[in-house]
């Protein structure tokens, strides 16, 4: 009984507190996530005296940074080989003065509004932090720990991480960031990242064998949970109609797909595709409804596929997704990430037309969550109670609205929560439901209290 009185007391907490709401991050890069100042916590403070080339392999990330017009370009190429991020910092701030060296150097890991071009900034931000943690693997462990520190419990309590192979072959790091989150009792999956271009072949093709091995040797792995066929965020139409490759690579492609798709199949791991972010046609579009079209067995498919953006669906895209996931012989299960201010600063999306998309999944009857993509360089208002606002605030039905906090608050497919966890997830749900629908729908409040109250009488049973 005295149970029962902690989970009611703990409920009743989350769901009347007015303490902001957040549901997960189900769209996320590991390296992405911590913020500046998480990752100034966990250097102690000594993030701005790393050496400058560690990260500047090139002038290209800089270039997206300043107009390098108003420098000169000799200083500041002496001080990206010979001197810190902190000196580099205090230079530009000579022709900004408007910013301080603090803004600066922060500017190097989050997108601020010293950076005009958001898409390039952005870029810029991952090729760094990319840089970073290859050459220091503790600092991800670290920072990650101190971002949990302060993070709301509901924030971090569903996360799936796409994760580079530079990272996902540190069994020891992963080990430990794996405990971190079961620690805090949170659902968190693990994909290794394989980006597109190596599915083509070429150059690529030692790349695309050395993760597939990795892969293999840590299937058994707690932390190996999936595979993410990544970098969709330069694609075109334009550049994936067919006249970019020849008909050598369009084969490679396909029998890397099925390769990949029956590794997953066999393996039960589910599979994220980072499509439709800013294309829905092309050579690769082409290629994978093929290889699903044509795979009706049940092991040469995965048993989820996530669709990691919905920006660039049309009404073509989703009606062969449909078919695909309604055809009798080995249907094909889609979920759909939303990543709303990923493709709104990234990519110049309407929240409108992303509203339409997400309902028009759900006619469908699609799944559809939502991530952050790139919390640690986007900021707080990636989250899934900001995005939800927005949504609102654009016209989406409340059908819709319900639905995706509904689907926010499930477990991960394929994982279970604990009694505990689920309480709470429950809570959290109804609580949100009332802030986010109470005022225009008198019914769902009684609807949220008998789910409050079936929560009891599951605890009471028990």
């Amino acid at each position: 009984m005295n149970f029962v009185r902690k989970i009611a007391t703990i409920a009743l907490f989350l769901t009347f507190s007015i303490r902001p709401t957040q549901a997960g991050n189900e769209h996320e890069h590991l390296q992405y996530l911590p913020s500046y100042l998480d990752l100034e916590a966990a250097s102690n403070g000594t993030i701005g005296d790393i050496q400058a080339i560690q990260l500047f392999s090139d002038r290209r990330p800089l270039a997206q940074k300043v107009e390098l017009s108003r420098f000169n370009k000799k200083q500041i190429n002496y001080l990206i080989e010979n001197g810190s991020l902190r000196m580099l910092s205090e230079y530009l701030a000579t022709g900004y003065p408007e910013q301080t060296a603090d803004d600066i150097l922060r500017g190097f890991f989050e997108i601020t509004e010293f950076h005009p071009n958001k898409l390039d900034s952005y870029l810029a931000s991952t090729n760094i932090r990319n840089k970073l943690f290859i050459n220091q693997e503790k600092l991800i462990e670290a920072s990650v720990s101190k971002y949990l520190e302060k993070a709301i419990k509901s924030e971090s309590i569903k996360s799936i991480f796409s994760v580079p192979s530079f990272m996902m072959e540190k069994k020891k790091t992963m080990a430990n960031l794996q405990k971190l989150y079961s620690m805090k009792d949170c659902q968190t999956q693990f994909f290794l990242s394989i980006p597109r271009g190596q599915l083509y072949g070429g150059s690529n093709a030692g790349n695309l064998d050395y993760n597939l091995d990795l892969l293999s040797k840590n299937f058994n792995e707690p932390w190996m949970s999936g595979i993410d066929i990544s970098g969709s965020i330069l694609e075109s139409n334009d550049l994936a109609n067919g006249a970019d490759i020849d008909k050598n690579m369009k084969k490679t492609l396909e029998t890397n797909l099925k390769k990949i798709f029956r590794i997953s199949g066999e393996n039960k791991m589910p599979i994220r595709i980072h499509a439709y972010e800013r294309a829905n046609a092309g050579s690769f579009y082409n290629t994978f409804w093929k290889t699903l079209e044509n795979c009706k067995q049940v092991d040469c498919a995965p048993p989820i596929i996530r669709i990691g953006h919905i920006n660039a669906l049309d009404e073509d895209a989703i009606k062969k997704l449909r078919r695909l996931s309604k055809r009798k012989s080995n249907p094909i299960n889609f979920l759909f990430e939303a990543n709303l201010e990923s493709n709104q600063i990234l990519h110049d999306a309407k929240i409108e037309d992303l509203v339409k998309k997400i309902e028009q999944l759900h006619r469908n009857d699609f799944t559809v969550v939502m991530g952050s993509d790139g919390l640690g360089i986007l900021g707080s208002d990636s989250n899934f109670k900001r995005s939800l606002q927005k949504l609102d605030d654009a016209g989406m039905r409340s059908k819709s609205i319900e639905r995706l906090i509904a689907d926010a608050h499930r477990p991960i497919p394929g994982m279970k929560m604990t009694p505990y966890m689920e309480a709470l997830m429950k809570a959290e749900e109804v609580k949100l439901k009332l802030e986010m629908l109470g005022h225009k729908q008198n019914r769902l409040i009684d609807k949220c209290k008998i789910g409050f109250n079936g929560i009891l009488r599951q605890f009471k049973m028990k």
